[in-house]
């Protein structure tokens, strides 16, 4: 090959060379191809030439070769040399060769004959290190141009540009030098000399400095060392480090093989590499700065190895399939026209990691094994299951012994109680066993990552080990538990013919006989291996066979039956005992003398049926049903069930999430009377024919219920109104004293008997034929903070007010509490002036009202009067309860206020203030919660301690809670209102607390949707519609318009309107954190309305909706959305209707203002689209409108006339009454809801989406 030629080309001639020679049947050409490769090259390569020679033999391939030459090939093109051409960086002139082992010219050093019998006699030693010779010039130039110069001999092997700075060890130049001026950390830019290379030429030094080499040690660390005097000399490509000065430095060079090492005072100070028969010496710091160049001007010129038919290019038109597989078509020659030629590249492809990239396998087995039980506890927790057990409990709790696999398994009502019950199970293992765990892993649920549980395992010494996010596989013992565990419930409870309530039963039994049994990693029982003992299971009996329970004599009269008759449900786990279900009663019965009758399944074939499986179409269900001739079931279509809120299955544990809108099965209560057909309180019944027997209840897209006489589908939709945490509230006095929290219950109790008793509350006296007495009973409750965690137990003696007689025991009964929009006003307007607010509450304040009428009261369970327990209770104080104690409460208070000086305000007769001294108190009451502002600390004090002499009030402090209301204030003094934990108590009992998020509240084609749509139950939907309407009233105007035009339907909803409930509850659960703020400071802006209608928007009445609101310094204060009396005939006239209601409320919102010195001397001003509703108030008065048109015509015109108020155009995308009237799309809904103040204002963003 010439110096001219292309190298891809000449390595494919002598390639196909090789392969003539192979075909020919040479058997040395195999051999000899390497080689011939290698000799074929011209002379410029002869140092790569060599470096490949010197390789062992079973490295030495024809395709490292061929990379290798291309790869020289193609940097030689890429750094601008000819190709062929022998031009180096540091040119040598051959006419003037002088060789560097002889010192002669005409020849170089690889073709003197001394420096070949040099070699031939070394006998295999490393040649001497040389280097071409370099001299330094000091002093001036002669008048001939000639340098007057002193030479001292140095040797540098640069023969090449080199990609990046680097450092060779010269041991016979005068100075060190270097041709990159980012070295220097300072320099003389005045100093200037020149160099003579080996060519005897001679390179300009522009500057002298000192700089710093960051040297890689073979520790791996870094070494940073100082040069002096270093030259800078822009035409090198190398830097010299010269070694003669650093040996009179002390600095000491040792070398052995490849490896040279500098040490000053026996500390190693810099590595260089054999390298091209030179020692390289690499900064690190520059290594990496030129190696990111590089890879830029790389990117930038588009540089590649790669040709248009390499492996690499088909890879990417086969649309990134596997090479192999590429590979396999042309071997097998399964198509024409691939060709596929060898680029010598090694490349991952970055866009197959990002697509394809999948998790690695996890282990079959654990590679640890425990050798003793406690070693370590696999725990899990599984739920909340669609159906709460008898006993309220909706989670399953598991925790497995690693060694023994022995399974202990717990029922939980909130996940919050595992913390409880791993310290139970901690506490029984030392005090049963005497070992405590060692171990336990878990996922990461939040419910296992608490700071309280891991303080407490971190005190007792256990450690904790938790699976990697998202990978539930690393706990794969529990998660395989849980999913055995569950599928014999299921599997139990179908053949037992069992309700699903009773899966808590199902799945105790199952744990317990699975402990019985051996798995398949260990050859005995979990039983045998966790407590050294073969189990005896003569006990065990078919789950749900029927059972004869013997009756105890004290129990039955001498005549009565001695057995009664049960299903079998379980084991006892606390004596040798069955636990039996009485069918007549609902009951769970203990009971060790029993009959079985196994054979015998009573329930078989009778489990309350309410759903079909997906895909089951109507008419079976109909077939299902068509024994039932008197009866009519009916059903409902899959699509009628709103896709975003439906069941989720998580895997193969049939558990469905709370986002769905299925409704649960019928609960059968214990007190329940029950047919043969298992009868329902809710009238569902069970599917007593053959045809239910094979139907599976896991699955629930489709509800029915039986109706009689009515063919129209009807949905049975689900909205529990239970308390949360039912554990924590009892119903009963019994059910308060045996509970966790009987101390606290009890001395709730006692706390309350004792203001009774101290406030004279009644007396006792003999009871009478002709007196009329009433009950009473205990209320309990638990007082919580804003986050919603219990701050007080409180209980309640409560009178049981039901029995009394209108005009005999009572007669007036209304009590006014502060509306919300005068308690906004206060806010904004206390925010506004920089007041104190503070929050108090009346301790037992019905106790304080005065009773018109004489009323007799049993006396209270647990306090009864050992010594008068016939007496009953003559009140002298009102009572929680009856009817007309919240009036006599708000009289006696009303009475007190007045006697302090106090006024009430006319619009608001909850509202009061005192002007009696500087500066002036306000007072909110909202039954016995009292809201008191003021500028002056000492006043509210003052007021606070005239209160106390009357009543016993308890200073909640800085208002922060109150109704159910969190209440911020920020630096600016600027009152926000939030409901968090009311919408996240909503979402649980809706069971959306895992649904998918809605970015709007209400879906605008939803009038169109409800026509065809079944009709549902009214009962759940009228619960979540009042609950949702508490929110709206309160903190949540963007609702509004949803929650009006829904509960419109609550006669007789359908599945549409209960789709877009839960709409709203998922929109609420996307903006959970939204504040709504009362003022901002920035802004002087007086009281303001809009106010806008949408005619027509009921298509069962064609009635219009209106909508108006207010705004008081920027915050808003009062809003409203209601649909209009009356039919309106035109768009004029249902803007005319609007706006005289919101004329209304701004008449009455300026004559509160006025009670708080906030006078309007200017018209309040209200914003209107509709520009022919405002030229009609312009008119003399009209026409063709009906009568209750033109009383509110009349009446907004005359408030225009007084300039009560004014009437302004706007634009409808402005009208931030238009979110009041109709549904809206989630791009302008959000844009009126920033405009109203209501946002994340702890965060200054919008909420995300998931």
């Amino acid at each position: 090959m010439s110096e001219g030629e292309n190298m891809e080309q000449h390595l494919g001639k002598m390639q196909n060379l090789t392969d003539k020679l192979q075909s020919l049947g040479s058997a040395c050409a195999k051999e000899l191809g390497p080689w011939s490769m290698l000799c074929s090259v011209p002379a410029s390569y002869d140092q790569l030439v060599t470096t490949l020679a010197n390789k062992p033999e079973n490295e030495l391939t024809i395709d490292l070769i061929k990379g290798t030459l291309l790869s020289e090939f193609r940097r030689r093109q890429n750094q601008g040399l000819a190709d062929g051409c022998t031009e180096q960086a540091m040119k040598v002139n051959k006419l003037d060769d002088e060789c560097f082992f002889c010192h002669e010219t005409g020849h170089q050093k690889r073709n003197c004959l001394k420096y070949k019998k040099y070699l031939k006699n070394r006998k295999g030693s490393k040649p001497k290190f040389k280097a071409s010779k370099v001299e330094e010039h000091h002093g001036d130039t002669d008048e001939d141009g000639e340098h007057n110069v002193y030479t001292d001999r140095a040797y540098s092997a640069v023969r090449h540009k080199v990609k990046c700075p680097v450092w060779y060890f010269d041991s016979a130049a005068t100075r060190h030098m270097t041709p990159d001026i980012k070295f220097f950390k300072t320099f003389d830019p005045t100093y200037t000399s020149k160099v003579r290379v080996a060519n005897k030429q001679y390179s300009d030094i522009c500057s002298i400095g000192t700089g710093q080499i960051n040297c890689r040690l073979s520790s791996g660390k870094t070494k940073v060392l100082t040069l002096k005097d270093v030259l800078y000399a822009p035409s090198f490509y190398a830097g010299l480090f010269f070694l003669s000065t650093m040996a009179k430095l002390g600095y000491e060079l040792s070398g052995k093989g490849d490896q040279m090492t500098l040490f000053k005072d026996g500390e190693e100070v810099a590595i260089a590499m054999a390298k091209n028969d030179m020692y390289e010496i690499m900064d690190v710091e520059d290594y990496m700065r030129a190696k990111k160049e590089v890879k830029q001007v790389e990117k930038a010129s588009g540089a590649s190895h790669h040709n248009d038919k390499c492996i690499h290019t088909w890879h990417r038109r086969f649309g990134h399939r596997d090479p192999k597989a590429i590979e396999k078509l042309i071997e097998n020659e399964l198509a024409e026209g691939v060709e596929i030629k060898k680029c010598n590249e090694i490349q991952v492809c970055s866009s197959c990691i990002k697509g394809k990239l999948s998790r690695k396998p996890f282990p079959k087995e654990s590679l640890s094994k425990t050798t003793k039980r406690l070693e370590l506890l696999h725990m899990d927790l599984c739920g909340p299951m669609p159906t709460k057990t008898v006993g309220g409990r909706r989670y399953l709790m598991t925790i497995i012994d690693d060694f023994s696999r022995y399974t202990f398994v717990y029922l939980l009502t909130e996940k919050s109680q595992d913390e409880r019950v791993i310290r139970d199970f901690i506490a029984e293992m030392k005090t049963q066993y005497g070992e405590k765990p060692k171990c336990f892993r878990s996922d990461r649920g939040g419910e296992f990552m608490s700071h309280d549980l891991m303080q407490f395992l971190a005190k007792q010494g256990v450690k904790v080990q938790r699976t990697a996010p998202y990978t539930p596989e690393q706990n794969g013992v529990a998660e395989r538990k849980n999913r055995t565990l569950v599928e014999a419930t299921r599997t139990m409870l179908i053949d037992a013919g069992l309700a699903d309530q009773y899966w808590g039963e199902a799945v105790m039994t199952a744990g317990y006989v699975q402990n019985l049994l051996p798995t398949r990693v260990r050859d005995k029982t979990p039983f045998e291996l966790f407590f050294d003992k073969k189990p005896d299971i003569s006990h065990l009996r078919v789950y749900g066979c029927k059972a004869y329970a013997h009756i105890p004599k004290q129990m039955r009269l001498k005549l009565d039956n001695k057995t009664r008759e049960c299903i079998f449900v379980g084991y006892s786990q606390e004596s040798k005992a069955y636990r039996l279900l009485e069918e007549n009663t609902g009951k769970i019965l203990t009971s060790r003398d029993i009959k079985f009758v196994e054979n015998i399944i009573p329930r078989k074939g009778k489990r309350v049926l309410f759903g079909l499986e997906r895909g089951e179409t109507a008419e079976k269900l109909k077939q299902q049903v068509s024994a039932h001739k008197s009866d009519t079931y009916v059903y409902v279509p899959v699509d009628s069930i709103d896709n975003n809120a439906c069941v989720n299955h998580q895997g193969n544990t049939g558990i469905r999430s709370q986002g769905s809108n299925a409704p649960e099965p019928p609960v059968m209560r214990e007190t329940q009377e029950s047919s043969d057909n298992f009868e329902t309180p809710d009238g569902s019944i069970s599917m007593t024919d053959e045809a239910s027997e094979s139907e599976s209840v896991e699955d629930v897209p489709l509800a029915w219920r039986l109706r009689r006489g009515n063919n129209e589908p009807v949905i049975n939709v689900d909205y529990s109104s239970e308390n949360e945490t039912p554990e924590e509230v009892p119903r009963t006095v019994e059910e308060a004293l045996s509970g966790v929290y009987a101390e606290q219950w009890r001395k709730a109790m006692d706390e309350e008997m004792e203001s009774l008793s101290k406030n004279e509350t009644w007396d006792l006296e003999p009871k009478s034929a002709n007196k009329n007495v009433i009950g009473c009973k205990w209320v309990f409750t638990i007082k919580r903070h804003a986050d919603g965690s219990p701050k007080r137990f409180k209980a309640r003696l409560v009178a049981q007010g039901f029995s009394q007689r209108y005009g005999i025991d009572y007669d007036e009964v209304f009590a006014p509490v502060v509306r919300q929009t005068t308690l906004r006003t206060l806010l904004s307007i206390a925010g506004r002036r920089g007041f104190f607010v503070k929050h108090l509450d009346a301790k037992t304040a019905f106790l304080n009202g005065k009773l018109s009428k004489t009323i007799y009261m049993r006396q209270p369970p647990n306090y009864v009067d050992e010594g008068k327990p016939e007496f009953v209770c003559r009140l002298n104080k009102s009572l929680y309860g009856l009817k007309q104690a919240a009036k006599a409460w708000h009289d006696k208070l009303d009475e007190v206020l007045h006697n302090m000086g106090f006024e009430k305000c006319p619009s608001d007769h909850c509202l009061y203030r005192t002007m009696e001294g500087e500066p002036e108190v306000y007072l909110a009451v909202h039954v016995d919660d009292m809201i008191i502002a003021s500028k002056s600390s000492r006043r509210i004090e003052a007021v606070k301690e005239a209160l106390n002499r009357e009543f016993s009030i308890t200073d909640m402090g800085d208002l922060k809670f109150y109704l159910g209301i969190g209440v911020r204030r920020d630096d600016n003094r600027n009152f926000y209102l939030n409901q968090g934990n009311y919408i996240r108590k909503i979402l649980t009992r809706a069971r959306l607390s895992d649904a998918k998020n809605s970015t709007h509240p209400m879906d605008v084609g939803y009038e169109k949707a409800r026509e065809k749509s079944p009709r549902i139950t009214n009962e759940s939907y009228q619960k979540l519609i009042g609950a949702l309407l508490y929110l709206l009233v309160h903190t949540r105007p963007d609702i509004s318009a949803a929650v009006a035009i829904l509960s419109q339907r609550i006669k007789e909803p359908r599945q549409t309107d209960w789709n877009e409930l839960q709409r709203i509850c998922r929109y609420l659960k996307y903006t959970i954190d939204f504040e709504l703020r009362l003022s901002d400071q920035s802004r002087d802006d007086k009281l303001i309305g809009y106010a806008d209608a949408n005619l027509a928007e009921s298509r069962d009445s064609r009635k219009s909706n209106s909508g108006y609101i207010f705004k008081l310094f920027g915050g808003t204060i009062s809003w409203s959305s209601k649909r209009q009396e009356c039919v309106t005939l035109s768009s004029t006239e249902a803007e005319l209707v609007a706006l005289s209601e919101a004329s209304r409320e701004a008449k009455w919102i300026r004559k509160l203002l006025t009670f708080f010195n906030e006078h309007q001397n200017e018209p309040t001003t209200i914003y209107e689209d509709n520009q022919s509703c405002i030229n009609s108030l312009k008119g003399p008065g009209s026409s063709n409108r009906s009568k209750h048109i033109d009383t509110k015509y009349f009446y907004t015109r005359e408030l225009k006339e007084r300039r009560i108020i004014q009437v302004t155009c706007c634009p409808t995308e402005t009208n931030e009454a238009d979110m009041f009237t109709k549904p809206l799309g989630p791009t302008k809904l959000s844009t009126l809801v920033k405009m109203i103040g209501l946002k994340n204002w702890s965060k200054q963003d919008e909420p995300n989406d998931h």
